[in-house]
């Protein structure tokens, strides 16, 4: 063809360009792996120097903004001069709630405007290492490295001083009494003892049922509570049997279970506060009133601000209806009792207005069962549990996070506290027996008897009872 007669023959590349070329690949092929194993070296010897450097370059989170910056002399002097509170127990079991009550005492002072989640200690400090770092929310429980106690190597002055010097920034050092939570501490309450002392370290535990911690989890991913729960309930039992190990090294320990705390009585609620003050040696015991879904108290506030503001959401009769303020958190024919119709704007209202959708209504009352109460919280949009970190009595309620754990609704002589729903999270399980054999052969008898140890049951949600490990130390 034309186009094969007009190319020009190729000639063959001589011996010697054909070897230099080979010769040429293999030097870029050594100096690359050269390259490669110096690179490899450099590595090597960051990682060394970050292991042997100050624990400030490796463990603090990257939120940590302040420190006190003691010498060591300064800081131990200081820890001297003050009590230690450290309220420990597993995630979501309420530690932040009650970390909230201690720290509304007169003499007592919490961690404050932190920025890192919850305001729990184990973010702040370059000592040891956070729940983040040691495999999660969940894996921590499994990890060699969770499990501190006064042997550690790190019991020294410098990361006594340390540890108080990044807790202390936060802190209102003029106060007696300094709290500080963090659920990962349920693994290193000997350690948290030995660095600050015996004499001045106290504890408060809280216990919740098992269950209801990851009741937060199964909300969004229901598939993780099978099969029977057996994951949570494992991690669960795994912290509070390290806790139960430790109790006999611990001088100051008090435990007190999330259901009584909040679910019982006002009257409970707040003897077990005062004890709890009184454990502590604390003056200033708060006073208490519990939010759940009868709290009458936050009603009647809400319902006076609103007959101001909306009086076309009550009846002629002064009743609220629910239909026309979805977003409030009042029951339907909620109205004060007593109620003095003067004392109110007109109020101008129609329930049987065409333009509303039309339910049953019933009356508000504190004795419905505990399914009723779950439905009329989901109705009338009350009962979540929203955590606030106001911890100043007298102060306005802050929103952080989503949750409101401490409000005053208008009073500043008392707290009233959000425990949501105690028992909401029953209708998360209610698919599964465990008093089923498949649940009884996949958990094992000697699940089902732990979690009894520790006061709770795994066939009868509402049975609590005191927990043989905890009896000498149980405050109710």
């Amino acid at each position: 063809s034309s186009s094969s007669s007009s190319s020009p023959p190729q000639r063959p590349l001589p011996q010697h360009y054909l070897h230099r070329t080979k010769k040429t690949r293999s030097h870029v092929y050594i100096l690359r792996m050269a390259a490669g194993l110096v690179a490899l070296c450099v590595v090597c010897v960051l990682v060394l120097y970050s292991l042997h450097a100050t624990p400030s370059s490796v463990f603090v989170d990257a939120a940590v903004k302040k420190t006190l910056n003691l010498p060591v002399n300064v800081a131990l002097k200081e820890i001297q001069q003050h009590n230690f509170v450290f309220v420990v127990g597993a995630h979501h079991s309420g530690t932040t709630l009650l970390d909230l009550i201690i720290s509304s005492g007169s003499d007592v002072a919490g961690l404050k405007d932190t920025h890192v989640p919850q305001d729990e200690g184990q973010h702040l400090q370059s000592v040891y290492l956070p729940a983040s770092k040691l495999g999660g929310i969940m894996g921590y429980a499994y990890s060699k490295q969770s499990f501190l106690d006064e042997t550690s190597p790190l019991c020294t002055d410098a990361n006594r001083a340390s540890l108080y010097s990044s807790w202390g920034a936060y802190w209102d050092t003029t106060k007696k009494f300094l709290v500080e939570k963090s659920p990962r501490h349920i693994l290193m309450t000997r350690f948290l003892q030995s660095m600050f002392g015996k004499e001045r370290t106290k504890f408060v535990v809280i216990l919740r049922h098992p269950l209801a911690v990851w009741n937060w989890v199964l909300e969004s991913q229901p598939r993780f509570k099978y099969p029977c729960g057996r994951m949570f309930l494992s991690q669960w039992l795994t912290l509070h049997n390290a806790l139960v190990k430790d109790l006999q090294h611990l001088s100051n320990v008090r435990v007190v279970m999330y259901e009584h705390l909040v679910g019982d009585s006002e009257e409970k609620t707040q003897t077990i506060v005062d004890k709890v003050f009184e454990f502590l040696g604390a003056e200033g015991s708060p006073e208490v009133q519990v939010d759940n879904a009868d709290s009458t108290y936050k009603h009647t506030y809400l319902y006076n601000k609103m007959r101001e503001s909306h009086p076309q959401s009550f009846d002629k009769d002064g009743f609220f209806i629910a239909q026309t303020a979805p977003f409030a958190q009042i029951p339907d024919m909620f109205r004060p009792d007593p109620y003095d119709a003067s004392k109110y704007p007109p109020a101008l209202g129609d329930r049987n207005h065409p333009a509303l959708p039309q339910r049953h209504s019933h009356s508000h009352s504190s004795h419905r069962s505990v399914v009723d109460s779950m439905k009329r919280k989901k109705d009338s949009g009350s009962g979540s549990a929203r955590p606030s970190r106001n911890i100043g009595k007298g102060r306005e309620s802050a929103n952080a996070g989503g949750r409101n754990l401490l409000e005053f609704w208008g009073r500043k002589d008392k707290i009233v506290v959000h425990g949501g729903g105690v028992h909401d999270w029953f209708a998360t399980w209610e698919d599964v027996d465990f008093s089923s054999t498949n649940c009884q052969n996949v958990l094992g008898k000697d699940v089902y008897e732990q979690v009894h140890l520790f006061g709770y049951s795994l066939t009868n949600f509402t049975e609590t009872h005191t927990p043989v490990h905890f009896k000498d130390i149980m405050i109710e």
